[in-house]
């Protein structure tokens, strides 16, 4: 039972789905890819995607009506998918920026090619208000590229992250995979989701990243981090975080 933590499924929302007819099909893939929860986490961009908890919350339940009428056996979640600025830890407490599925985690995400200065500051502050912050795709980060122990530092303080399935594909390239494998290989994330956009190159498909992650660590390990851990955000249960190990040698 795949659970999906990180899509980009609702309609007309983001950059993700464009319609309801998208959303439909990128589901439909998602059901015949065994996934059986997931959760819809379009951008929060402050003055961009401003996708609010009201708003999110109406979309997915409005999405759950079409599934049930469509035959497509899936559950739906909201959530969202915040970029990183100052003032999140305050959106999140104040109920404007939707945690996943109502839960003390949330999804963040940095820019590509920098880190704000002020990102120690919000994960901190988020995490004095009880919400337990997710990393959204590290091994894409070029400091997490260059560095990956900048993310132990991070999970050492308590965060948790999220591994693309695309990543392990190589669709963003040779870097990003080595990345993503040596972050595995480190015990440095704790989910791997699709980040579905579309119903091509990055559709809702979870099960070759789950058959990678099997053959080159163990299914326990590839359970943990498709199904066992999603579960456990649905739940608001805690995450068994593992030990971290650093990594001893600067290797890019």
């Amino acid at each position: 039972m795949l659970t999906d933590i990180h899509t980009h499924v609702l309609p007309g929302v983001d950059d993700g789905a464009k319609d309801m007819e998208t959303a439909l099909d990128m589901l439909r893939i998602a059901e015949k890819n065994g996934i059986k929860h997931i959760l819809a986490t379009p951008h929060y961009i402050k003055d961009s995607y401003e996708n609010n908890l009201t708003l999110v919350t109406r979309k997915c339940k409005e999405l759950a009506v079409k599934l049930v009428a469509e035959g497509i056996e899936m559950s739906i979640y909201p959530g969202c998918e915040a970029f990183i600025f100052p003032e999140l830890p305050e959106a999140v407490r104040d109920g404007v920026v939707p945690t996943l599925n109502g839960s003390m985690y949330v999804l963040v995400e940095f820019p590509m090619m920098s880190i704000p200065d002020y990102t120690d500051d919000v994960l901190y502050k988020l995490q004095l208000y009880g919400y337990t912050p997710i990393i959204a795709h590290p091994e894409r980060y070029i400091e997490f590229i260059k560095n990956p122990n900048h993310l132990y530092s991070l999970i050492e303080r308590g965060m948790l992250a999220q591994l693309n399935a695309t990543s392990l594909n190589k669709i963003h390239g040779t870097a990003v995979y080595d990345t993503a494998i040596k972050l595995l290989k480190h015990r440095l994330v704790h989910f791997v989701a699709s980040d579905a956009h579309t119903c091509r190159r990055r559709s809702p498909i979870l099960s070759k990243a789950f058959d990678l992650v099997s053959s080159l660590f163990d299914i326990e390990f590839a359970n943990r981090l498709l199904s066992i851990n999603g579960q456990a955000v649905l739940k608001n249960d805690t995450v068994e975080k593992g030990e971290a190990i650093k990594i001893k040698k600067r290797w890019f």
